[in-house]
């Protein structure tokens, strides 16, 4: 990516639309009630969209097409631009992940 504030992901329009539906479910969770609850699914259903389906494809189709992806790819996140640093403080066994060498191209 470049500057702003989804300069640090690969997928900003994708974490853009997450942050909308993040921001619908904490609304609805706020309402209260037993539909608040949907809201909170629809969340849940776009990150399992977007990451098991959209952005393996994105991935593969500009994998294949742009040259210098792969490099582009293992020096910036896919969704959320977290530090490794931050990321091993965030989750347990992160650490592991955070160590994983990149996959040559």
């Amino acid at each position: 990516g470049g500057g702003g504030w989804g300069g640090g992901s690969r997928h900003p329009n994708y974490l853009g639309e997450l942050a909308f539906w993040a921001s619908i479910g904490c609304f609805g969770a706020a309402a209260g009630g037993a539909d608040a609850l949907w809201t909170l699914y629809g969340f849940a259903a776009m990150v399992a969209l977007f990451v098991a389906a959209s952005i393996p494809l994105m991935e593969a189709r500009s994998a294949k097409r742009r040259a210098g992806w792969r490099s582009y790819a293992s020096s910036t996140a896919m969704l959320l631009p977290l530090s490794p640093r931050l990321l091993v403080s965030l989750l347990p066994g992160a650490a592991a992940c955070a160590r994983r060498p990149a996959k040559a191209d």
